[in-house]
């Protein structure tokens, strides 16, 4: 059964962290199975989301994962996004890293023209903010009540902040100039939701759940590999995956600060625990390691993320 909770805003961080994205889009799919009349939508008065964490926050806040009745007994949402996921990793270059990125885009860009349409910005339930990056190095965050994004098709927004470098090319997003992942500056990005929410309300009224996918880069280096890792170049780093080095970086003072601010019982973070694993990594083995993440996120923290989001 769903409660309000009185004068508090309720604001969602999602994490990038390319197909671990299907954590967040599990644990948001229980929250909304939980929820007394399935409307995922209603729960939060603001979603922030940067790379993939942005597809699930224009989900919900379209309220494509709110859940009917008759999928409830079933635990079904609407997962047209991860269940094509593949087509995002597909046309592979096959001349190196150096000339061109991993992908050329076009599946990325084509899955999700197909999931949003013609969404634009101003067809959001409730309040969206989607961090991305320009090419001159600026964070810029397009904000679904701003009425210079409100004409903005979503899909094209969505693309431009999961522009992995390496992995994607850079995306143009008409009439505002070229943007890559979001992540690059902030894949947790929890200072520019508090930044976001504390223009809207409040900060004595914000409770922020944070879902993410870091805490998982995991390196081993041996002891014969230590010289080389010491003279690391562009190639070596490439072969490492550096986007998935900088992603999974375990850099926990963003989430101190805002316990700081905040305080304990107004946030909450959890994250995936599926191990290390690549942006790309679309193996059944992957696949598995993620469920059982889900699975053993919901056992553990499930009754306490159910309570700090008003849902009894």
């Amino acid at each position: 059964m769903q409660t309000s909770v009185t004068g508090i805003k309720k604001i969602a961080v999602l994490d990038g962290g390319g197909v671990r994205g299907k954590f967040t889009h599990g644990i948001c799919t229980l929250l909304a199975f939980n929820t007394s009349d399935g409307k995922l939508s209603k729960v939060f008065d603001l979603i922030v989301g940067v790379s993939v964490g942005s597809w699930i926050a224009a989900l919900i806040g379209l309220g494509m994962m709110d859940l009917k009745e008759s999928s409830k007994t079933e635990l079904k949402s609407n997962n047209i996004l991860f269940s094509q996921i593949n087509d995002v990793f597909r046309n592979e270059n096959e001349f190196g890293l150096l000339a061109n990125p991993k992908y050329d885009g076009v599946g990325k860009h084509e899955l999700l023209h197909r999931v949003f349409h013609r969404k634009q910005m101003k067809d959001m339930l409730t309040k969206v903010a989607i961090v991305c990056l320009r090419l001159q190095g600026k964070v810029e965050i397009f904000q679904s009540w701003n009425p210079k994004h409100q004409d903005l098709f979503i899909a094209d927004i969505l693309d431009a902040s999961s522009a992995v470098p390496v992995y994607f090319p850079v995306v143009e997003i008409p009439n505002f100039g070229y943007y890559a992942d979001g992540g690059i500056r902030a894949n947790t990005p929890l200072n520019h939701s508090w930044l976001q929410a504390d223009e809207l309300w409040p900060t004595s009224t914000l409770r922020i759940l944070s879902i993410g996918t870091q805490n998982i880069c995991e390196i081993d280096i041996d002891e014969d590999f230590k010289d080389f890792v010491k003279h690391m170049g562009l190639f070596a780093w490439l072969a490492f995956g550096i986007f998935d080095v900088i992603s999974g970086a375990a850099d926990d003072s963003e989430i101190k600060m805002m316990r700081r601010i905040l305080g304990l019982h107004n946030f909450l973070r959890i994250y995936c625990d599926c191990g290390s694993m690549r942006l790309d990594d679309i193996s059944l083995e992957a696949e598995a390691r993620m469920q059982n993440s889900i699975k053993n996120t919901w056992s553990k923290d499930g009754a306490n993320l159910l309570r700090f989001c008003g849902i009894k």
